[in-house]
């Protein structure tokens, strides 16, 4: 299956998607209120949240529309 988009690292994956699954269960008030409006298909089409795309975790993607939608938070300010 070919992708229209950069695949992740297979040796990161597993650390990218653990990443991804804490984001979602803790988000920032932003990605929060976002996510209440894009989760209710306010825009018509649907979106995927902290999803994995190359060695990126993306905030909100809509693939279909190859859209990415990025907040910035106190956490990417963060050295680890």
């Amino acid at each position: 299956m070919g992708y229209d988009y950069q695949t992740a690292d297979p040796t990161l994956y597993p650390l990218l998607k653990q990443f991804a699954q804490h984001n979602r269960n803790c988000p920032t008030e932003a990605e929060a209120l976002l996510w209440e409006y894009l989760s209710a298909n306010g825009l018509g089409v649907t979106f995927k949240r902290q999803h994995v795309i190359g060695d990126y975790i993306a905030d909100f993607v809509c693939l279909s529309h190859k859209l990415i939608i990025e907040l910035d938070g106190g956490y990417h300010q963060l050295a680890s």
